[in-house]
């Protein structure tokens, strides 16, 4: 079974970078430039792994972690590395991501995935 992975980023080309970098047959990629699309859609799918964009209009992904009831890991993408939030997260990723340490974090999910 594929890992389900979830973007949101209210800047679409991004989410779009994402997605043609990580898909592939063992990674299924959803991606989300609005907040409220994104959270109905992790309301109603199983997911392994959540990515939000921290900057975002009219809200910012502290407050969507918070509103999100999926129980998989969930990360924040930020350029702000002093950033204080009330969601645990996973882990905070520094804008711009670097992809090749994106897909390795997110392989070393994928091998936890197929050994459980």
């Amino acid at each position: 079974m594929a890992l389900a992975i979830m973007f949101l980023d209210d800047e679409a080309e991004i989410c779009e970078i994402y997605k043609d970098f990580l898909a592939s047959p063992d990674i299924e990629v959803f991606t989300f430039s609005d907040p409220k699309e994104a959270i109905i859609f992790a309301g109603q799918r199983t997911l392994d792994l959540i990515f939000l964009d921290y900057r975002m209009p009219g809200t910012n992904g502290d407050k969507v972690a918070q509103s999100l009831s999926n129980p998989c890991p969930i990360f924040l993408v930020t350029g702000d590395i002093n950033l204080e939030t009330e969601y645990k997260f996973e882990q905070i990723l520094s804008k711009p991501v670097d992809l090749d340490d994106l897909q390795i974090l997110i392989e070393g999910y994928l091998k936890n995935k197929k050994s459980a």
